[in-house]
């Protein structure tokens, strides 16, 4: 039951938290987890590559793919911001891998459209 005479936030602190018998304080599974996490990791890499060379390659001017670049550079500046509000710690990790594909995003636009225009 929470007390509703102490400030917010001593309310919260660890009064409602419990450790269930299944798992120990102190134990973690990171080594099951740590393939999937590699990989998500680098699935992502691959499809922030290829929506960047898709941009650029669509763009009809380097003017154009630089643009787009802004706006994906601004998206990443928007998840970097994102990242110093939030206090949970898996939540900041995934806007920091999105603010890294949305920064990926942005370089890989102007290459390829520069290089989609060399080879045409």
């Amino acid at each position: 039951m929470v007390k509703v005479d102490l400030p917010l936030e001593e309310k919260f602190d660890g009064e409602l938290l419990q450790t269930t018998e299944w798992k120990k304080p102190g134990t973690t599974d990171e080594d099951d987890e740590a393939p999937k996490k590699v990989w998500n990791k680098v699935f992502g890499i691959f499809v922030a590559i290829s929506i960047g060379v898709f941009a650029g390659m669509s763009c009809k001017t380097i003017g154009e793919s630089f643009l787009y670049s802004a706006l994906f550079l601004g998206e990443c500046f928007i998840c970097v911001c994102i990242s110093g509000i939030v206090k949970t710690l898996s939540f900041k990790s995934s806007v920091i891998s999105f603010a890294i594909y949305f920064g990926i995003c942005g370089i890989v636009t102007p290459i390829s459209s520069w290089g989609g225009s060399k080879l045409i």
